[in-house]
């Protein structure tokens, strides 16, 4: 009886897992970070001290005894503890992700595997972090070989779906029919290529055509970049093809 790692079915899934521990733990970090600030408004509270909830986390309770209500009196004792209760919380959680990325770095710097070998490689490019980096391979370049740009970006729903009637021919946008979360991540990638790229082909050819065009304009060409963007970093990380005119983090 052959054990799941000798499973080349399984072993993809298997270490495609890996890439949501962090992402999943993060939104609620989040969450347990706004319910503080909500439970107080609930309570019409005023804070005198006049920071963020996040900036008072190292002395919360400094922070918490200092917290009035509209009227200058005190908390009541159940809004503190529940309030109590939510930064506990708060603290496992941002704990438990410290963790994971700990893990996850150790992981990429041993680069005991191929998947571990990419993840390295692509965060070299500058404006692309280690979780990103880790993301992409382990949900995307990882675990798929792609034969040609048109697959890489159709499993990120990012092809384009023209409409051809024969009396009329015209786009209807990306398809959105692939992997939903990379397709967000490459978005969110693209803003920041241009940001940390600017000097790179794909940055420039956004500004030409896009950048000075209005609000959906904008939006268009950056589904484009995403698109074309992921394009680079598949060439990149299969054929060592290093996107016309990016710098890498040691040239920066």
């Amino acid at each position: 009886m052959g054990t799941l790692g000798a499973d080349p079915e399984v072993s993809p899934i298997l270490a495609r897992t890996g890439s949501h521990a962090t992402p999943r733990t993060s939104p609620g970090s989040t969450q347990l970070g706004a319910d503080g600030p909500v439970c107080l408004a609930e309570h019409h509270q005023k804070d005198r001290v006049g920071l963020p909830i996040r900036i008072q986390l190292s002395r919360f309770d400094q922070w918490l005894e200092q917290v009035r209500c509209f009227d200058g009196q005190q908390l009541p004792p159940e809004i503190c503890s529940e309030i109590a209760r939510e930064y506990e919380r708060l603290q496992i959680v941002e704990q438990q992700i410290k963790g994971i990325e700990k893990r996850q770095r150790d992981e990429v710097a041993a680069m005991d595997t191929e998947q571990m070998r990419k993840v390295a490689v692509l965060k070299m490019l500058n404006g692309i972090g280690e979780r990103s980096s880790w993301v992409f391979v382990m949900e995307f370049f990882g675990w798929r070989q792609f034969q040609n740009r048109r697959e890489v970006g159709g499993l990120a729903g990012l092809a384009p779906t023209p409409y051809d009637s024969g009396k009329s021919l015209r786009e209807q946008g990306i398809s959105k029919a692939g992997n939903q979360r990379i397709r967000a991540l490459a978005v969110e990638i693209a803003w920041a290529w241009l940001r940390f790229q600017p000097q790179s082909k794909l940055s420039q050819w956004y500004m030409r055509r896009y950048a000075n065009g209005g609000k959906r304009m904008r939006r268009i060409g950056i589904v484009a970049v995403a698109r074309r963007l992921l394009v680079d970093l598949w060439r990149y990380l299969e054929y060592d093809k290093i996107p016309a005119g990016a710098r890498l983090r040691s040239e920066a």
